[in-house]
Formats: C-alpha cells, sequence, structure tokens
C-alpha cells in the first residue's frame, strides 16, 4: 500500500485528535479512536494492556495528572505504511507545569498502528516509552515529585545523559520490535509469515548481529508429523518447505526440545560432517542449494518456541547472551500476533466456512427446487455464481450427468462469455485430455487437475466450437486468453468442473470446496432423475398430440389458400413443445418448378404472404436446397444487419410490407437459424441463441409429423385438380355398380329358376292330376244322379271335395313358391321380421342344388343337414339372408363340382348346412369338401368384384354383397378354409 497525501492527511488529523484528547482530559473522544482490538504497552510493568476496556480503564484513572499540565514539544514525527496498515513513530520533549511555570520533563517515544475501519482510522497498538523512574504504581506522572526535584534538575539532566545511551539502544529495540509487530499484526495469510522473517532478519541486521545466514519461522502439524519452514535470507530470498519431523537426526533433535514447553530454546551448532550430511538433506528435501556453505566450518540454529511453532535464525558464528535474549524479545512479539493472527485465522476460518455452507446451500436449495429437468441450467449458473462469490477464480463452470456411460460429453455449462448456460453434446474426440477422463473413470479416481499448454488449450478448443454455440467475439476472446487451467472432481453420477483462461492452478482448499458443491449436487440426482422421467413421459405425450393436430390440421386443407395456416399450426406446436424461439416458417421445395415455396410467420405467429424464389437464387436458398437434397441440416447465424437485408428482399417480393411487424417488432441483433429438413421441404426456426441437440429433435419429430401430414395434403391436392373427372368417373362407377349388383341378384334369381321350376312342378303336378280326376268323377256322378244313385252321387262329391281340397293345397304351394322367387328378386325392405331360420337354410338348400343340377345334369352331390330345432324365430330381413344362404350354397356346389372334375372315382362331393343355438347368438355353417381356398387369397375374398371364377362365371360381388348383408345383421361371416380339403363358411347371427 502507498501512503498518498489525502490518506496521510486522514490519518494525522486521527493522530492529533488522539493527543489532543489525551493532554484535555477527553477520556470519552479518546477512547473514540481506538480499536476494539486495541493492545498497549507502556513505560511501566502494570501499563500492557490487551484489549481497549483496560487500556481505556487505566486513562479515566490516571487523566487527572496529565489533564492540564501536559505539554508535547520539539515533535517528529514518521508515517510509514506496513500492508494495510500506517505505523507512526513519534519522539517528543514532555514539559510539565510546575508552579505556573512549563519546565522540561523527559524524551517521550510513541509508535502507533493505525488500520483503516468501517468507522475511518482507529489505532490498534501503541506502544510508549517515558523512562521516569519517580512514577508508582497506578500513576502516570509524578507531578509532586517533579516538583520537589526541580533543584536537582542539573543532575537530573546529566544523570539521564548518561542513561539516554542505554534508552538509544533500548528505543531501537523497540523500534525494531515495533516493526517486526507491525507485520506481524497485519498477517492475513499464511505466506505473510515470510514478510515476517524478512523484517525480522532486517532488524536483526540492524542491532548488531553479525554473520547471519537466515530468519526463519516453523509451524508445526503433529498430526502429520511435520513443519512448514519459512525462511528468508537476501541470497535466497523468501522459501517455504515442509520437514518431516524424522527426516534427519537434527531436525528430529531440534524438533523435541522445541515441543518440550511452550517456552523452550533449542540451540544446535552442526560442524564437520554432520554439517555435510545436513546440507545433502537439504537438497533431497527440495531446497536450493546454499553457496556460502563452501566457506564455513560450522552454523548454530537458535530457535525458541511459540507453542505451535518456532521462531529463530542460524547464523556463521555464535551470538551473546544479550543478543539471545533480544531474540526471545523478538519471540514475544511474534508470539502476541501470531496469537491474534490465529483468532482472526480462525474467525475467517469460521467465516469462509459459513459463507461456503451459505453457498452450498444455495445450490442445494435451487437443485431441490427444479420443477423440469431443463432447470439444470439454473442450478449451474448458481453453482458459478457462488463460486465467483466465494473469489475463487473461476471463468466457466459446467457439469455432465451420467458421463460414465458414455465417452461423449454431455456438458451444462457456464461461463463469462454467454447470457445464459448451455447444454452441449460433445462427441469423445482423441486427445490427452479426453484420454485421462476416460482413464480417471476406470480407475476411480474422485478428482483431476490440469494446467493445458497453449497448444492442447487450442486443439480442446477446436473441438468443443465445432459443437458449442458461441459468438465470433466469444471465441476470439477465449483463443487469447493466456492458458486454461482446470479441476474436476468425478463422483458416482455426476462430473463436475470448473476453469480459469489465466492458467493459474486451483488450490487444495478450492479443490476441495468444489467436492462439496459436487457431493451436493450428487444428492439431487435422484430428483432429476424423476423428472427427467416424468417429463419424457409428459412429452412423449406432447409430441404424440403435437403430431396428431399437424395431422388433423393440415389434412383438413383443401385448397391452396389453407396453406396460410402453416405457420400459425407450426407456431403453436414449436409453442406447446417448449422449443424457445422468435422465428418461424416453412419451405416447401417445387421440384416439378424448381422453385422454393416460402411461408412465414411474424413475431405473433401470424401468417405472411407466401413468396417464392427460384432454386438458383444466390444465397441462403441455393444453400438450403443443397442441404434439403442431402436431407441435412441446415444452419446459420445473422446479425442485425443480415437480418435488414434480408427483410429488405422480402418487401421487394411483396411478401411484406415496409411496416410490417415483421420488420418493426421483435427484431433481433442476433438471429440463429436452423432449417430442419423432411421429405417435401425444410422446416425453419429462428431463436437469438443456438437450439440444443434435445430442441433440434423435438423440431426434426415434428417437421417429419407436418411432412406425412403434408404428404396427404399433396394427394388430396392432386384429387382436387381432377375432381370433375373423378365426380363423373364416381357417378359412372355407382351406375355401373348399381348394374351389377342388380345382375347379381338376378344372376341368383336365374340360378334359382331351375330349382323353383323343379319345386313347382310337384304342386302343379298334383293340380292337374287331381283336376282331372274330379272333371272323371263329375261326369260319373252325374250318370248316377240321372240313374237316381244319388247315395253313390254323395259319395263321389265327397271325393270331388277331398281332391278339392288338394287341389287348392299344391296352388298354394305353388303360389308361396312364385311369391318367395318374386320377393327374392325386389328390393329389400330393410325391415327385420321373425323367420324360420331352420326352414330357410333347408329350402335355400333344396333350391340352389336343383338349380345347379339344372345346368349340367351329370352333376350330384351329396347333402347334409344338421339342425338345431332349440332355435326359433329369429328377427332378420328374410329375403337378405337367404340371398346370403344361396349365394354360400351356389358357391359350394361350385366348389365341389370343380373338384369331381380333377377327383378319382373315390371321391364323394358333399355340401352340408347346420344350424346351432349359441344362446344370445346363432351361427349357420355351410361347409363343402371342395378343393378349398388358397392362402394367398383368404384376404380377398370378401373385396367387392374379386373372384376366382372363370371370366363371365361370377361377377365378384357375391360375397361382397353377403359381408355387407350379415354385418347389416349385426353379425359376422367367417370362412374356415384348408386348401385340397374344403371350405365352410360360417353365418353368426345375434338372436333377439
Amino acid at each position: 500500500m502507498k501512503l498518498n497525501a489525502d490518506m496521510e492527511s486522514a490519518v494525522m488529523e486521527v493522530y492529533f485528535a488522539y493527543w489532543e484528547s489525551y493532554i484535555n482530559g477527553d477520556v470519552d473522544k479518546l477512547a473514540s479512536f481506538l480499536d476494539d482490538g486495541y493492545t498497549q504497552v507502556g513505560s511501566a510493568e502494570s501499563e500492557v494492556f490487551f484489549n481497549k476496556k483496560d487500556a481505556v480503564n487505566f486513562v479515566a484513572s490516571t487523566i487527572n495528572q496529565v489533564a492540564g499540565n501536559v505539554n508535547m514539544r520539539n515533535r517528529i514525527i514518521k508515517t510509514e505504511p506496513l500492508d494495510g496498515l500506517i505505523l507512526i513513530n513519534e519522539q517528543a520533549d514532555l514539559y510539565f507545569k510546575m508552579e505556573g511555570t512549563w519546565a522540561f520533563y523527559a524524551k517521550f517515544r510513541a509508535s502507533s498502528i493505525l488500520q483503516n475501519k468501517e468507522g475511518g482510522w482507529k489505532f490498534i497498538h501503541q506502544h510508549s516509552s517515558m523512562p521516569d523512574l519517580r512514577t508508582l504504581e497506578g500513576e502516570n506522572i509524578a507531578i509532586e515529585k517533579i516538583t520537589a526535584e526541580n533543584l536537582e534538575l542539573k543532575d537530573a539532566i546529566k544523570r539521564r545523559t548518561i542513561e539516554l545511551d542505554q534508552k538509544n539502544r533500548e528505543l531501537e529495540l523497540e523500534t525494531a520490535l515495533e516493526r517486526v509487530r507491525a507485520v506481524a499484526m497485519g498477517m492475513r495469510k499464511g505466506n505473510d509469515l515470510l514478510d515476517i522473517c524478512e523484517v525480522l532478519f532486517s532488524e536483526l541486521a540492524k542491532l548488531g548481529f553479525s554473520r547471519l545466514r537466515n530468519a526463519m519461522i516453523n509451524i508445526y502439524d503433529d498430526a502429520k508429523e511435520s513443519f512448514m519452514n519459512y525462511d528468508y535470507s537476501p541470497e535466497q530470498g523468501k522459501t517455504v518447505t515442509l520437514f518431516s519431523y524424522n527426516i534427519h537426526p537434527i531436525i528430529q533433535k531440534q524438533v523435541y526440545q522445541l515441543r518440550s514447553s511452550p517456552d523452550a530454546f533449542s540451540e544446535i551448532i552442526i560442524a564437520g560432517k554432520e554439517l555435510a550430511d545436513f546440507r545433502a538433506m537439504r537438497l533431497n528435501n527440495g531446497e536450493s542449494d546454499d553457496p556460502r556453505f563452501d566457506n564455513i566450518d560450522a552454523i548454530t540454529y537458535y530457535f525458541y518456541s511459540t507453542g505451535t511453532g518456532a521462531i529463530g535464525l542460524s547464523t556463521f558464528n555464535n551470538i551473546a547472551e544479550e543478543n539471545r535474549i533480544v531474540l526471545k524479545r523478538f519471540r514475544n512479539v511474534f508470539d502476541l500476533a501470531y496469537r491474534r493472527y490465529m483468532d482472526i485465522s480462525q474467525a475467517v476460518a469460521q467465516a469462509r466456512e459459513s459463507q461456503i455452507e451459505t453457498a452450498l446451500e444455495r445450490v442445494r436449495s435451487r437443485s431441490m427446487g427444479m420443477q423440469k429437468s431443463d432447470e439444470l441450467r439454473d442450478v449451474i449458473q448458481v453453482i458459478y455464481e457462488q463460486m465467483v462469490g466465494l473469489n475463487i477464480n473461476i471463468d466457466s463452470a459446467g457439469f455432465d450427468l451420467d458421463f460414465r456411460e458414455t465417452d461423449d460429453w454431455n456438458l451444462w455449462h457456464a461461463d463469462a462469455y454467454t447470457p445464459f448456460p448451455n447444454k452441449i453434446h460433445i462427441p469423445y474426440f482423441d486427445h490427452p485430455f479426453t484420454n485421462a477422463i476416460i482413464e480417471a473413470k476406470k480407475k476411480g479416481v474422485e478428482s483431476l487437475t490440469f494446467n493445458h499448454t497453449i497448444e492442447n488449450r487450442n486443439k480442446i478448443f477446436d473441438q468443443v466450437f465445432k459443437y458449442a454455440p458461441a459468438k465470433p467475439e466469444a471465441k476470439e476472446a477465449l483463443y487469447n486468453t493466456t492458458g486454461l487451467a482446470e479441476s474436476h472432481v468425478y463422483l458416482k453420477n455426476v462430473w463436475l468442473y470448473i476453469s480459469n483462461y489465466a492458467g493459474i492452478p486451483y488450490t487444495d482448499a478450492e479443490n476441495a470446496i468444489l467436492m462439496r458443491f459436487g457431493k451436493v449436487f450428487e444428492q439431487t440426482y435422484t430428483r432429476f432423475k424423476d423428472l427427467e422421467q416424468a417429463e419424457e413421459q409428459a412429452l412423449e405425450a406432447v409430441k404424440h398430440a403435437s403430431v396428431d393436430r399437424v395431422r388433423a390440421e393440415i389434412a383438413s386443407m383443401r385448397s391452396t389458400s389453407d396453406l396460410e395456416k402453416i405457420t400459425p399450426l407450426i407456431w403453436n406446436e414449436l409453442t406447446t413443445l417448449g422449443v424457445p424461439f422468435i422465428r418461424c416458417g416453412v419451405f416447401i421445395m417445387d421440384e416439378e418448378l424448381q422453385q422454393v415455396n416460402t411461408y412465414l410467420s411474424n413475431p405473433d405467429g401470424e401468417a405472411i404472404a407466401a413468396f417464392h424464389q427460384p432454386y438458383n437464387t444466390t444465397g441462403e436458398i441455393s444453400e438450403l436446397v443443397k442441404s434439403w437434397r442431402k436431407n441435412e441440416m441446415y444452419t446459420q447465424h445473422w446479425d442485425e444487419m443480415m437480418f435488414i437485408e434480408f427483410d429488405k428482399n422480402l418487401v421487394q417480393e411483396g411478401a411484406i410490407t415496409s411496416g410490417e411487424k415483421y420488420l418493426t417488432e421483435n427484431r433481433p441483433t442476433d438471429l440463429y437459424l436452423h432449417f430442419l429438413p423432411f421429405f417435401q421441404g425444410m422446416l425453419y426456426v429462428g431463436n437469438i441463441a443456438a437450439l440444443s441437440v434435445d430442441e433440434l429433435q423435438l423440431v426434426q419429430n415434428l417437421a417429419d409429423a407436418f411432412s406425412t401430414a403434408y404428404a396427404r395434403y399433396e394427394d388430396f391436392k392432386k384429387l382436387e385438380a381432377a375432381k370433375q373427372q373423378v365426380d363423373k368417373t364416381l357417378i359412372d362407377l355407382k351406375q355401373a355398380q348399381s348394374q351389377l349388383v342388380q345382375a347379381e341378384k338376378m344372376a341368383s334369381l336365374g340360378e334359382l329358376t331351375a330349382g323353383i321350376a323343379h319345386e313347382i312342378q310337384n304342386p302343379l303336378n298334383f293340380v292337374n292330376n287331381f283336376s282331372e280326376v274330379n272333371t272323371e268323377l263329375i261326369a260319373e256322378m252325374q250318370n248316377e244322379m240321372d240313374k237316381g244313385n244319388f247315395d253313390d252321387a254323395i259319395s263321389i262329391a265327397n271325393d270331388i271335395a277331398v281332391n278339392e281340397q288338394k287341389i287348392n293345397h299344391h296352388g298354394k304351394r305353388a303360389d308361396a313358391i312364385v311369391k318367395g322367387m318374386l320377393q327374392h328378386s325386389r328390393s329389400s325392405s330393410s325391415t327385420k321380421e321373425p323367420a324360420n331360420i331352420n326352414a330357410l337354410a333347408d329350402e335355400y338348400l333344396r333350391l340352389a342344388y336343383h338349380g345347379f343340377r339344372a345346368k349340367d345334369k351329370s352333376f350330384n352331390s351329396g347333402m347334409k343337414t344338421i339342425f338345431d330345432e332349440s332355435l326359433g324365430k329369429i328377427n332378420i330381413i328374410p329375403q337378405d339372408i337367404g340371398r346370403v344362404m344361396l349365394n354360400l350354397i351356389n358357391n359350394a356346389f361350385y366348389a365341389v363340382a370343380e373338384r369331381n372334375k380333377l377327383a378319382n372315382d373315390n371321391y364323394e362331393p358333399t355340401v352340408s348346412v347346420s344350424t346351432r343355438n349359441l344362446n344370445h347368438k346363432m351361427e349357420v355353417r355351410i361347409a363343402d369338401n371342395g378343393k378349398g381356398i388358397p392362402q394367398k387369397l383368404l384376404d380377398k375374398i370378401f373385396q367387392p368384384f374379386f373372384t376366382t371364377k372363370p371370366t363371365g362365371q361370377g361377377t365378384g360381388l357375391g360375397l361382397s354383397l353377403a359381408y355387407d348383408i350379415v354385418k347389416a345383421h349385426d353379425g359376422e361371416l367367417k370362412v374356415e378354409t384348408k386348401e385340397g380339403e374344403g371350405t365352410e363358411f360360417i353365418i353368426v347371427l345375434p338372436i333377439t
């Protein structure tokens, strides 16, 4: 500290005010200039005080001797700065008022140490010397005796002149002690002991200590059985060396002597072979050689114990007894100051521990208060800030979770060069630094420190900046720093690190603090993983919902004008997904026209007018097209001027006007552009900072979902372009389908005709036969009546009546068959009615068989029926279910007929129809032992227009219509088949 004029003026103002209050007897004012830890040494033995209170009490008890009676003349004052303190040495003549006359009393010396405190400059120590043999215990100045001795003044002056030489020596010693005391009182850290050694050496030399080699202070550590030796000599400067108690017999002896008592003294003379051995020991222990050893025969070490250590010196000759006493007085001064330092150090250590605990608690509190996993960026920021607050030299901090699972880095990083922390993924790269971390993980090492060379550091930066976002000026600043020192701690799940770009290694204490931070954060790992898992599940749900919304929204688009919905849609979904952005848009690539169709948003998420640019447009567009064709992400960084230039282009394209929000609101000074590829183009997201890997993945997922949905829109667009033709084709198709359905119905009716003809033949034969019989009987009856045989005529009339009943019965039977045919041929009424399913199945089996035989007289087939008689009537549309049964039975007869053409004589074609009551359901099974259906065709048999029959023999609508009819009855139509063995169709209908 340099003493400038302003500082000296402020100090001297306090100094003079102090003495003025003393001379005037103002105790309270005098006390206000003293620090609470004030110490004082005066002339008398009782004038030694170790606190402000005792010193003030003494002044108060003796002030009446001084007030108004003392004057200080011929004052010589010197000020000297000492490491934040001010030492003031004053010599003055004291005059006392005796019988109204001022008379010289004595020479006076005072050394005062002042320190700048919160309330201004304060006295922290004072040593005054006023040799006055006339003062008694409790007196300050013996005024009465001065009066009595006034006549002996000449003798006193002579006596004091004799004594003055002795006192001068004492004052010199006191001044030397004061200088050592001042430096000792100013101690703030352990290495300040070196400054004390330097002052001690200097003052001892001034006091006549000859052939001094060095001055030393030892601080003992009994737990480790070692001591730290602080050493100063002009030849070798300041050094600090660690010695083991047992490193050498001489050291062992010295330690034993000094540790024997708090006031112990040790004198050891080393000569001859011992001196050579001792010199070699010093070299082996890391001390530099002292060339002065070449020209000596012996060296002597003198030490006084200070309890926790020792203070001493070494000389090339012995010192006198009186100098040993002087050394002891220096020990006493140092001991007092060192104890005060230890008290301060303990208080500082406690305060430091409190600071550390507070910092750790802030980290712990922020960690445990996380509601989302991405709040880790806040946690590392807190760690960074707390490290800075602890005065640790730190330019950056970060951590990696689950770092043991991969050699890649997934870092949360905070530093002074970015406004907020980033999550950075850096793939493994081969470098001694990365390999050392991997090796530490394998061996279970808990901590590592690095101090990189500039070359190695720059290689690391080169790799990191491939993946870490940073502004060009920030990169340049980092490359221009002077080094890179790092400290790492590796816990079970967390790797925490700090670094500085000055290349200053971290101390053991700082590394210990880092380990404590790591352990605090490790405790929150479980909570983080729980949050991460919950967020992953929630995010997955959000992503699915987002995809569904995108697909639904785009699926609702019907025309090119609907494309205005794209950017608001993307805006909303990016917001929902939590992706940070200020601009977004979609770039659709038109390969046919070789142009990019651009849809952008304004800062409110509203669409601005679309515009179109050719593929070969210079600048971003051409680069964008190249990346899209490679299916690669394209990124770019714009400053404000580049953004304004782009805006001008938009105005020229007519996409926006000069007054639109796109230009005027939320205009970025930095804009990071991200273009994510999808099949039809690129999804654009702009933000004030580069997006993280996770955020880019969310955008890519959205782009993929958009691509799928947009593909559907394109399909619809193509359909829309041909809408008129499709509508016409659809009408024609419906007409053709209607005709085919009717043809299918008529075909089934045609197949019924032969069976109906066969069935109707029997009742018609009966009607004809009985009509002929009745004609004959009527003629016979008339003959009998003409003969008068009325009884015979009545008998014949009864036979006629019976025959008429049979004619009526068979006529109704024929009528029912005709009505059934008509009902089958016309459209369904869609009205269900109770019907006997067994009778319906039996009737259509017989009709189908006779119909098939009518087409092929050579066809024969066995028929089996197994009807469940517990089945009552069920509600169905009889003609529809009849069509289903007829189609299935006809197919069965066709299948056995086809197999029969290829089979040997042992094959017996068989078609069976069975019914079964399944409580709330019933089933009709129609089986054949034909060729079966190939497995590859099973999925197609119910499709419209699919048929396995040769062209002209089937429309492909039979099974399709049958399937629809059964479904309309809330039933099922199933098929079971085995190729080469046969097929069984099962109709399942509800019983209501």
